[in-house]
């Protein structure tokens, strides 16, 4: 039986308690006003009613008592603590937060393509140019000059939509854009799918000898330098170099 039910019963039955308490008295009374007039026996006749009186006067004051403001805050703390707690809402994030994430920092100002993204958390904009570059790679009338003049664009999210076309097409690719996103890439994000397309095309073994062994010492540089961080960006440089 959890608190607030065994609190509840403990309140009927002492209302029932001092319900029962004035019933008694009243009886008593009635019993000893009968006995005024049938009895010659004043002592016990006293006595009824004495008794009468002092049961209803407990009855009406313990039920007074009972229903206080006191004890009735104290019933209903008592049925609160049986009750599941109710979740506090959780504390807002501060921007600080988001800058300890790399989510939310301050940005320049601007389009999509001002607005450099870590690898894992894309503008709505830039995630936007991605989904469209896998779907674009689905036309077969795409051409590598397509995807070349995409790429050369300055516009970002131009530049993010040729490598997710590349991810799926990597024979539409070329080592030169291969080495630009990842040497010269404007933001982590662009790096990032950057080394995502260089995987693709390595696992596709679209690129001759040649380019292959170009693309990887161009990893081993930026890895070499720094320019390549981050736990994801790394692992996938590591892969490409291994493979």
């Amino acid at each position: 039986m959890n608190t607030t039910t065994s609190a509840r019963w403990r309140t009927t039955a002492a209302r029932l308690g001092t319900t029962g308490l004035i019933v008694v008295g009243v009886a008593l009374l009635a019993a000893g006003a009968v006995a005024v007039f049938v009895s010659t026996n004043a002592g016990g006749t006293a006595a009824l009613i004495g008794a009468g009186v002092v049961l209803v006067v407990l009855g009406f004051f313990g039920d007074r008592v009972a229903n206080s403001p006191v004890h009735a805050d104290g019933r209903r703390q008592n049925e609160a603590s049986g009750r599941a707690p109710v979740p506090r809402p959780a504390a807002p994030v501060s921007e600080d937060d988001h800058r300890r994430d790399g989510v939310g920092a301050q940005q320049p100002h601007g389009s999509a393509s001002a607005q450099l993204t870590t690898e894992n958390a894309p503008t709505p904009e830039i995630q936007a140019a991605l989904n469209r570059g896998h779907a674009l790679a689905k036309r077969p009338s795409l051409r590598r000059a397509d995807v070349k003049k995409l790429y050369g664009d300055h516009s970002e999210d131009k530049r993010i939509t040729a490598l997710a076309i590349t991810q799926k097409r990597p024979d539409l690719g070329s080592l030169e854009m291969l080495v630009e996103s990842i040497g010269g890439s404007r933001s982590t994000f662009e790096q990032y799918q950057g080394l995502l397309t260089a995987r693709a095309a390595v696992d596709a073994q679209s690129l001759t000898d040649e380019e292959s062994t170009a693309l990887r010492d161009e990893i081993r540089r930026q890895l070499t330098v720094g320019r390549i961080t981050g736990t994801n960006r790394t692992r996938i440089a590591e892969s490409i170099l291994g493979s």
